[in-house]
């Protein structure tokens, strides 16, 4: 893994943290996005669910993930009762063990834990037997700098890319070396507005698709350090 991934597996590693009919609810955000990462549609229950969706699916250390991807059976006051977590997150290395998600808001978890319990418990020991790990995930870990970086560069594709602006940003960067983006545009300061304003848009598309190296988890503003993977 190299410097840039592991430090955004590490911004979520450090977080505190059969299927079921989907149902669109009116009392809170549900639906569907697109998945370049799975190639299908992923659907969610909750404007955190798609937040959450959003930090992994531009997250080069991910493989694929999968949401609500198994329901598991437990007892609770000789009943037996079904649960289904969010999502199912794969990582390309295989050192790292899967993760089984729950999305919870923090006060959601706090006023029902006592509810939950159960599941989670259920959850965790089923995670133990797969060799997986189980995450309670919350607002706090999902919305945070590096969601809003993600939310910024997900605006930069590839279609709109000028090949050759590109070849000129990833070049001026390896001459820099360790350097700042404020420093890449001013050394394509004299260029046309047209190229100087393409650049802008493929020197963003570059760290988007970690061409260019940035630490993704610190707020990007001109000033952030950029360097040649």
């Amino acid at each position: 893994m190299n410097t840039n991934n592991r430090k955004l597996y590490q911004a979520i590693a450090n977080s505190q943290i059969v299927r079921r009919k989907f149902i669109t609810k009116y009392t809170s955000l549900s639906g569907a996005v697109s998945s370049l990462k799975n190639q299908k549609h992923v659907w969610f229950e909750s404007a955190l669910e798609k937040d959450f969706a959003l930090m992994i699916e531009y997250h080069p250390s991910v493989k694929f993930y999968i949401e609500q991807p198994i329901t598991i059976e437990y007892n609770i006051d000789d009943k037996t009762r079904v649960y289904t977590p969010d999502f199912l997150v794969h990582f390309n290395e295989d050192y790292e063990k899967p993760w089984l998600c729950e999305i919870k808001y923090r006060d959601d978890l706090v006023i029902n834990f006592s509810k939950y319990k159960a599941r989670f418990k259920a959850a965790k020991q089923y995670c133990d037997e797969q060799g997986w790990e189980f995450k309670l995930i919350n607002e706090i870990d999902i919305r945070t700098d590096l969601l809003d970086n993600l939310k910024f560069l997900s605006k930069y594709e590839l279609e709109f890319v000028e090949e050759g602006c590109l070849t000129l940003i990833t070049e001026r960067v390896q001459n820099l070396g360790h350097t700042t983006i404020r420093e890449v545009l001013t050394s394509i300061q004299d260029a046309n507005p047209s190229v100087y304003n393409k650049c802008i848009y493929a020197l963003w598309y570059a760290i988007r698709s970690s061409t260019i190296g940035c630490d993704y988890s610190k707020l990007l503003s001109i000033d952030s350090e950029v360097w040649k993977q």
